[in-house]
């Protein structure tokens, strides 16, 4: 197996890995407990995984 260095690499937009979609307004009241471990998701200051 080739290294990461090895590798021929060319930039891509984030489009051609996932699936980007429009979010929905989510508060912790409306949230509900579960396996999923966190989400992405837009902050006031950056967006991060947010549990």
């Amino acid at each position: 197996m080739e290294a990461l260095n090895e590798k021929n690499w060319r930039p891509f937009s984030i489009e051609e890995i996932f699936d980007i979609l429009p979010g929905k307004r989510l508060t912790k009241a409306e949230m509900i407990s579960g396996d999923f471990d966190g989400a992405v998701g837009k902050l006031k200051m950056n967006n991060e995984r947010s549990k």
